[in-house]
């Protein structure tokens, strides 16, 4: 289990608990933060890059978005839009 914050644009709420179940092979590669956004998303549904940037605010747009583009790879996630237009969609599989 991982613990993280469900931040909202408008407020930080309570420290949450979500068990990765039966995807460990999915997961196994992950970095913590590409972690914590799995997390997050499989709650949400989806997120968009300041969403994301709010939720990991200690390192680069950049490194988000090499982040982001691993778990799209993986097939975790999928981007949708582009720009300012830009969310990521969770893929529940």
């Amino acid at each position: 289990m991982f613990n993280f914050y469900n931040k909202n644009e408008d407020f930080q709420s309570e420290v949450k608990t979500l068990p990765v179940q039966n995807q460990a092979s999915k997961y196994q590669d992950l970095n913590p933060r590409q972690l914590m956004i799995m997390e997050q998303i499989s709650i949400v549904g989806e997120l968009t890059p300041k969403q994301l940037q709010k939720l990991i605010p200690d390192v680069s747009t950049r490194t988000i978005r090499r982040d982001m583009d691993v778990l799209c790879e993986k097939k975790l996630v999928s981007q949708r839009g582009s720009t300012k237009s830009t969310y990521y969609k969770y893929l529940n599989k």
